[in-house]
């Protein structure tokens, strides 16, 4: 029975070891050809890019307020001046060009051309040689989130007796801190003339206030406790990471959706996801689909 088990094991292991190395090197292979086409056999694909022109402005706090739009406009200018952190200090020109640098540059890292295009002019994608990008929506919004400091104490009831279940207890104490957040978010639409292939993705790119901190109990009376905590503030320069953020990391994701879509049909399905990094422009590690944490990949939007 042992023996079986084994022989069993060692067959599955095999094979799971055997379809990763086929799928990296088809992912690899594909990769490569981009990248360094070999003479005489030149890239038939096109990336046309739409890119952004102008940013939303939200800001949740706003939001929040019943009845703001029927508020009279001086009084609507003077919450969102009180309740706006970093809204009216950016500059949305730097935001764009930040991100389309970033996009374009790291896109282009691939080897296939790219063509800057309009969105009356897009063509109709053809048999996968045409690849299109429109950077439908880009929006700059400013929140609150909750972050949560908590810890569990346990306290011997009687010293006296041991230090058991019954002679213990646990107390929970916890602290909810207040940080303000700044997001990018991006919509894409992809092969948008195509409505067999038609997708829009979307993707979430925040920073936030630091927090540093745990709970502590009152070293004189062990039945209170208390946050002790450092909040290192947002500013505009973390801010204004966020759009090289956006660029680079959305231009990953294309490529990678590129490589593994490749795979997959190369192979006939495949059981691996495949990471690209651009910075070394070269595959990166993979992970299997089933253990793939879905908040990295664009969040695809009916």
């Amino acid at each position: 029975m042992k023996r079986l088990l084994f022989a069993v094991f060692f067959l599955s292991f095999s094979f799971f070891f055997y379809s990763c190395s086929i799928e990296y090197d088809a992912a690899n292979n594909y990769l490569d050809r981009h990248i360094s086409p070999k003479q005489g056999t030149g890239i038939e694909e096109k990336i046309y890019v739409v890119l952004p022109t102008h940013v939303i402005h939200t800001n949740d706090a706003i939001n929040k307020i019943e009845g703001f739009q029927n508020l009279p406009e001086s009084e609507q200018d003077r919450l969102i001046k009180e309740k706006t952190k970093f809204l009216d200090k950016l500059n949305d020109s730097i935001l764009i060009a930040q991100f389309n640098e970033h996009f374009l540059y790291n896109l282009g890292r691939f080897g296939i051309p790219i063509i800057i295009t309009t969105p009356e002019n897009i063509p109709q994608p053809d048999e996968g040689k045409i690849f299109t990008i429109n950077v439908a929506q880009m929006e700059a919004e400013e929140y609150t989130v909750v972050e949560r400091l908590d810890s569990y104490f346990q306290f011997i009831k009687n010293p006296n007796y041991p230090s058991d279940n019954r002679n213990t207890i646990q107390k929970y104490y916890k602290q909810d801190v207040n940080l303000d957040a700044f997001s990018l978010n991006v919509w894409f639409s992809y092969n948008e003339k195509d409505t067999s292939m038609k997708k829009v993705y979307y993707k979430s790119f925040e920073v936030r206030d630091g927090l540093e901190g745990d709970i502590i109990l009152n070293e004189e009376n062990n039945d209170k406790a208390e946050a002790i905590y450092k909040i290192s503030k947002l500013n505009l320069n973390d801010i204004y990471y966020t759009p090289f953020m956006a660029g680079k990391m959305s231009a990953t994701l294309f490529i990678e959706k590129w490589i593994n879509d490749y795979v997959n049909l190369s192979e006939n399905g495949a059981f691996n996801y495949f990471f690209y990094d651009p910075k070394i422009n070269k595959i990166d590690g993979y992970v299997r689909k089933s253990d793939l944490n879905k908040k990295y990949l664009f969040q695809e939007l009916d």
